[in-house]
Formats: structure tokens, sequence, C-alpha cells
């Protein structure tokens, strides 16, 4: 019987060996992919940088010039953002009417491709800097649900006078309401309610609006 053990334990550890190299060839074939995204995805991401550079820090005349010369206006940088949902987020009010006069989609999502959404579902394991994550993998945000969570009210309001979907959730089933709820932002979260979002959603924790405001409270 001393055999047989001895066997099936060669076996198991054969198997563990196995397993294992197979999973470094794995990771060996993400990192290569992920480094081939990465450069592909900066050689694209430095010929539109100027315009979500500009977009983000509110500079009306390089936008102005940089659409005149041919940029798009719904284009995407690296991170899946659109030159409006930088504008939104960063409360260049001027901007996103000009953005939008020049036909910016209100209801365009911050999202990734394919390979991208395949990285981001890897890196969530392998990647522990929480702040690179963020940035690099905020999903399906909207330029009404960034406003929302960054507490613009102005452009807000223009956003949804504009079409903006008032109950669009982003990739952590967050909408503006709950997004701005989260951050405190009670203005806000009361002239969502007066457009009627929907106060009974609840995001991926299933958290609804009001709960999240009242947490804000308490912490007060």
């Amino acid at each position: 019987m001393k055999w047989m053990k001895s066997v099936f334990d060669k076996e198991i550890v054969g198997l563990k060996l196995r397993t294992i190299s197979v999973f470094i060839i794995i990771l060996a074939v993400f990192y290569m992919t992920y480094s081939v995204y990465e450069t592909a995805s900066s050689v694209i991401d430095d010929a539109n940088r100027p315009y979500f550079n500009a977009a983000k820090e509110g500079d009306i005349k390089s936008v102005k010039e940089l659409l005149k010369k041919g940029a798009k206006v719904n284009e995407k940088d690296r991170n899946g953002a659109t030159a409006l949902r930088l504008a939104a987020e960063n409360g260049h009010i001027d901007m996103v009417k000009l953005l939008v006069s020049n036909g910016a989609d209100v209801n365009v999502r911050n999202s990734q491709d394919l390979i991208a959404g395949l990285l981001y579902s890897i890196n969530m394991y392998l990647i522990f800097d929480e702040s690179w994550r963020k940035e690099r993998f905020e999903r399906g945000l909207t330029a009404l649900i960034a406003a929302a969570k960054s507490g613009y009210l102005d452009i807000i309001q223009l956003l949804i006078a504009e079409g903006a979907y008032i109950n669009a959730k982003d990739g952590n089933g967050k909408t503006a309401l709950i997004r701005a709820a989260k951050n405190g932002h009670i203005e806000v979260s009361k002239l969502l309610i007066e457009k009627g979002t929907d106060i009974n959603e609840r995001d991926e924790a299933d958290d609804t609006a009001l709960f999240l405001l009242l947490a804000r409270v308490e912490l007060k």
C-alpha cells in the first residue's frame, strides 16, 4: 500500500507543478498582451492628448482650434473618457457648452474596448495601487454622473436640459444620484430628485441614495 501512496503523492505533486506552469504561461501572455496594448494606446493617446488636456483644463481657445483642425468631439482617451466627461468632471461649464454645441453626445459612457476590459478584470487582482486603478478604470461614467460625483450643479442642469439620461448607471451600478449622495452633494441630490430620478435605485453594494446621504449626515 505504501508504494501506491507514493505513486499517488507523486501524481499530486506533478499536477500541482503543471498547474503552476500553466498559470505562469498565462501570466506571461497577459503581460505581453498588456505591453502591446499599452504601447498602441500610448501612440493613439499622444496624438489626441492636447485635445483631452485642453478640455480637462477648460482651455476654450485650444479646443476650438483643435476641433477646427479635425479633432473628433466624441473621441475617447486611453481611459475611455470623452472630452465632455473630462470637462464636466472638472467643472468647466463653458467647455461643456462648447462641446455640446459641436455635437458632443451627452450620454456617451466612459468605456474600454474588449482587451482593456479583460485587462481591467485581471488587474483587479494583480494591481494593488488603488489610485492608479481608479484613474485608469473608472468605468461607465457619463458626463452627468461625472458632474454629479464632483457636485457641479450648473453643469448637471445643462446636461439634463440637453437630454442626459438621468437614471444611467456607471460600471459599479451607481446612478448620478447615488454618486452625488455618496459624496455629500445635497443640492445636486435635490435637483436630481426634482428632475425625476429614481430614488429607489441601488448600487452594487445594495445601498440607496437616501441611505448614503444619511450615512454622510451621521458621520458629520
